[in-house]
């Protein structure tokens, strides 16, 4: 089982009150981590006391038993995560940037490092507007139809051949960027 979450907030539509707000949650959050060379905590933004970042308090307020900023703007963010993402902190995030902009619009991406699990969130100004999200067995499956090739180099006893690995590898993380780009564009066709 994999350990590591890459996530990215990405703002589609925000005002400048709202990309000082971003940017304001950023350096909070590299202030409150002393400003020394490793990532900040999520936990940060509603903490100064290092002691508060335990387990229960990360997996409450952030989503993940631990987290990190990897980098940010005032129009995105990108963390690290343990075992799942940290919709709670996007949640706060928004939530904060939807009260100086109505018209407020974020993509959330997420992927886990197997790929065990992927999946994408739309927020607007009232909080999650819709998620998809697929685990490796559907990953795999889509592979299949698309890749004959892969198909080939897999049986259910063995795996994988390691032909059948390097084809993987060579598509996967494609299938899973356009999936999440796809999916985002029809959850953010705001008119059907």
């Amino acid at each position: 089982m994999a350990n590591h979450v890459s996530s990215h907030l990405q703002f589609v539509n925000i005002s400048e009150e709202g990309r000082k707000i971003v940017e304001d949650i950023g350096n909070v959050l590299r202030t409150r981590n002393g400003d020394n060379e490793h990532s900040p905590s999520l936990g940060f933004a509603f903490t100064e006391n290092i002691d508060d970042l335990t387990r229960t308090f990360m997996c409450d307020y952030v989503g993940a038993k631990w987290a990190y900023l990897d980098d940010w703007e005032n129009d995105y963010m990108s963390f690290e995560s343990a075992w799942s993402p940290v919709e709670e902190f996007v949640e706060y995030v928004v939530g904060e940037v939807a009260k100086v902009d109505e018209s407020v619009i974020a993509k959330y991406t997420y992927e886990d490092e197997m790929p065990n699990f992927f999946g994408v969130q739309i927020y607007t100004k009232d909080g999650l507007h819709d998620d998809a999200e697929m685990d490796s067995e559907e990953l795999l499956e889509n592979l299949f139809d698309s890749n004959p090739d892969l198909k080939e180099e897999y049986s259910e006893d063995d795996g994988f051949t390691d032909k059948g690995h390097d084809i993987l590898w060579e598509v996967q993380w494609d299938f899973i960027n356009d999936w999440q780009e796809e999916t985002a564009r029809e959850m953010m066709d705001f008119d059907e």
